[in-house]
């Protein structure tokens, strides 16, 4: 019981605490958008049956045949966890628990719980907006962004206490970002609360939390290099030499949330939508700049100027316009979402529209549930919507084929390797990509 002892003190010593949370809280609680089960059946039984919609979160991105439709199923699921919400002993422990702290909340649940259970809607930030804003969220999350940017520059030289609240081992679109923040400061800690087997937190995170400098700016550089470096110059790997043989002298599009580069590496650039950065270009830390580097020259001159794991700190890249740090262009807290990054999702829109109406395969390729708004629910929509298109997912866990998809889909649990080896005798069009 001592790490609830260490966390006890960690919040009573705190300035300020930043509350992340996820699924796991909802479901804690006893709404879960993922499950097909009795409460499921209870409210959303006639569209289950109607359009054989099998959890809420299908339900909220499922392309109904009218907007009333659409209408109807929001209107039931805002009576169910909303307007019938009443806020349950998980949020009432938790405001006694934050007790008269300053806080700020980073969620992804879209219900609306944090609010209605007397949290400021000032102090909130909705990863993915709410069901009272599933229109057009992105003017209300980009709002909510800005006051988050503000809360943790307030903070970033007191002590701050991230409490992770039923946030997934795998889901990094919040993870990565809080844990960033830990890493850049001493001041911070961590704790995370999960079942053991969603428990994720990267050695370094771990030490910065605990308070050692493990990483200095030296040796961070040092490591961060020594990664890229190892990244630029690995070889193609082989299913990207067979998927690139499989779809040879074919018209194809690739969308990948991958930052590793191999697809940079083995397609051309026109052909790849990168939407979530990659590790060959720098940007500016402080994003003084809407513009990113590519990286490759200056980490060939200082990864031999790496000793022991660290690089002298003069050499460290900075901005060419203000002396910030450089920082590595992959999702993350600073992540620059300027022309080269809309450059990305231009691309993506463009295939999109190329593919209208065409005999199309969207082909997913290891692409799980962690962020399916990206590449899988998307796939899903474009396929339904055009009667030409299929759809077939790869994935050992998470190839998942929507009952209104089953005559135009397919889904293929096996190994990714093995699939793309065999197909290479066979031939596919539209193609996405995630880790």
């Amino acid at each position: 019981m001592n790490e609830f002892k260490t966390a006890r003190n960690w919040l009573d010593n705190a300035d300020a605490v930043i509350i992340s949370a996820g699924n796991g809280l909802s479901i804690t609680e006893g709404y879960n958008i993922f499950a097909h089960d009795e409460a499921f059946m209870t409210h959303f039984g006639t569209f289950y049956e109607r359009y054989g919609i099998m959890n809420i979160l299908q339900g909220a991105f499922y392309n109904y045949p009218t907007v009333a439709e659409r209408d109807a199923f929001y209107k039931v699921l805002f009576d169910y966890m909303v307007d019938h919400y009443e806020s349950t002993p998980v949020f009432r422990d938790l405001k006694q628990l934050v007790g008269g702290h300053e806080y700020f909340v980073v969620t992804s649940n879209g219900n609306m719980h944090f609010q209605l259970s007397g949290f400021d809607e000032e102090r909130i930030f909705e990863v993915e907006g709410n069901f009272g804003n599933n229109q057009n969220p992105m003017p209300m999350i980009q709002k909510q962004q800005a006051k988050f940017n503000a809360f943790v520059q307030k903070y970033r030289s007191q002590n701050v206490v991230i409490l992770e609240l039923g946030i997934g081992a795998n889901n990094q679109l919040i993870k990565a970002l809080l844990m960033q923040l830990v890493a850049q400061s001493l001041s911070y800690r961590y704790i995370t609360l999960n079942l053991p087997h969603e428990i994720n937190i990267p050695a370094a995170g771990m030490s910065a939390a605990a308070g050692p400098d493990w990483y200095n700016p030296g040796d961070l550089w040092g490591f961060k290099l020594s990664l890229i470096h190892f990244v630029l110059h690995e070889p193609v790997y082989q299913p990207y030499q067979d998927l690139k043989a499989i779809l040879k002298d074919r018209d194809y599009d690739l969308i990948t949330t991958n930052q590793d580069v191999q697809f940079s590496k083995a397609f051309p650039d026109k052909d790849v939508a990168t939407i979530q950065g990659d590790w060959s270009y720098f940007q500016c830390a402080d994003k003084c700049h809407d513009q990113v580097y590519p990286n490759q020259t200056v980490v060939d001159q200082l990864f031999p100027q790496i000793e022991n794991g660290h690089l002298p700190e003069n050499l460290i890249p900075r901005c060419p316009k203000c002396g910030a740090e450089m920082l590595e262009w992959v999702r993350g807290y600073e992540f620059l979402e300027g022309q080269h990054y809309n450059k990305q999702y231009a691309k993506y829109r463009q295939f999109i529209q190329k593919a209208e109406g065409k005999k199309t395969v969207y082909l997913e390729l290891g692409v799980g549930m962690m962020t399916p708004m990206f590449i899988k629910e998307p796939f899903m929509n474009l396929t339904y919507q055009n009667p030409q298109a299929t759809y077939i997912t790869v994935n050992p866990k998470d190839a998942i084929v929507p009952r209104e998809l089953m005559d135009r889909g397919i889904a293929v649990k096996y190994d990714l390797v093995k699939v793309l080896a065999n197909l290479k005798e066979c031939g596919i069009s539209r193609i996405s990509a995630e880790d």
